[in-house]
């Protein structure tokens, strides 16, 4: 997960937006995607739901992400909840369209 701390430069593509990974303090392999760069929308319990932004990147279908899942559940998650959030582990994957 270090490497997600750097900016990832997009490809140039034009469905790429910028997105934030958060992990969560109280549980580390908890993570987060939100387009707030506080992650203020994140939903929090004061417990293993605190967050802490480890990076800056460029998320979209042709774009590669800082973290081994799929982008197209990360944006289906963006645009239904305005965040995205998994376990490391649980490998959410995209379609196979």
């Amino acid at each position: 997960m270090k490497d997600a701390a750097r900016t990832v430069l997009s490809a140039g593509e034009d469905d790429a937006t910028t997105a934030f990974l958060f992990v969560s303090r109280g549980d580390p392999s908890i993570y987060a995607v939100t387009r707030d760069p506080q992650g203020a929308n994140l939903p929090s319990d004061g417990g293993a739901l605190t967050w802490q932004r480890e990076g800056k990147f460029a998320l979209g279908v042709r774009e590669a992400m800082p973290v081994h899942i799929a982008p197209e559940p990360v944006l289906r998650g963006l645009d239904a909840q305005g965040y995205f959030i998994w376990r490391e582990g649980s490998n959410p994957r995209g379609t196979s369209q």
